[in-house]
């Protein structure tokens, strides 16, 4: 067992003793070096706050010559695919329009009933809709004149060379609303 010392500790006698002036000459100059370090540490943390709001900045990504090269076949790739969609879309758009809507118009030799290529269906509203199997183009009882200036009656009253399907019927609250809705329409 380590022996308790109980004496209090030796300390040097030989110095002497400061004089009052001595003693404020020393609180004041700690005092000094404590404001000089309060100081310090307080530009030191406005620097690194500074330094930390600096980096929450938005910064210029620096990108390399491949990150560009990469973006311009995007952009042109881009580019390229929504000229191809508009061309498909005014192809198609020409393909109805030109369309004479008649069972054989792709092959040599038409119907010779003129019967339509025509698809129609009844819906549960008692609308009937058409669709040309020939162009894709959708007729509706709304549908404007077409560029042959034919409207929606002309094509309906003509005979067609497929059958109507039809779908259950209902009742409607609004069975006009429920006509008007029943087709669905591009924005």
């Amino acid at each position: 067992m380590a022996k308790q010392n109980n004496e209090p500790e030796n300390t040097d006698s030989s110095a002497s003793p400061i004089s009052t002036d001595g003693l404020l000459t020393l609180i004041a100059t700690m005092q000094q070096q404590l404001l000089e370090s309060q100081n310090a540490a307080r530009i030191a943390n406005e620097t690194l706050a500074n330094a930390i709001l600096k980096t929450t900045e938005p910064r210029e990504v620096v990108k390399t010559r491949e990150q560009l090269a990469q973006e311009a076949n995007q952009k042109m790739f881009e580019d390229q695919s929504r000229e191809q969609r508009r061309r498909q879309v005014a192809t198609k758009k020409y393909e109805q329009e030109t369309c004479d809507h008649i069972a054989g118009g792709l092959g040599e030799v038409k119907d010779v009933h003129q019967r339509t290529s025509i698809i129609w269906h009844r819906t549960d509203a008692q609308v009937d809709i058409g669709i040309c199997t020939t162009c894709g183009r959708i007729f509706h009882p709304e549908d404007p004149l077409d560029a042959q200036n034919r409207d929606y009656s002309f094509w309906r009253r003509k005979g067609s060379f497929n059958k109507i399907s039809a779908a259950g019927v209902r009742q409607f609250m609004d069975p006009k609303k429920a006509q008007h809705d029943s087709f669905l329409r591009d924005s």
